[in-house]
């Protein structure tokens, strides 16, 4: 699993939030139930696996983008 920096809000840890369908479809602070969704974070590529696209959207969020 890809570290990703605490929530900018509030300090909390966040998670990977995935639909109803199993897909990953954003970033999410449970505490402060800030989100960041799928359609501003990079489009996941048909070629690659859940776990590459979480590292590219960890290195996304954990620059501030």
């Amino acid at each position: 699993m890809e570290n990703l920096r605490p929530c900018p809000f509030c300090g909390g840890e966040v998670k990977f939030m995935w639909d109803a369908e199993g897909e990953i479809s954003g970033i999410r602070c449970p505490a402060c139930k800030s989100a960041t969704r799928f359609y501003a974070l990079p489009k996941p590529k048909k070629s690659e696996t859940f776990g590459e696209t979480m590292a590219r959207w960890a290195e996304k969020w954990n620059k501030g983008a």
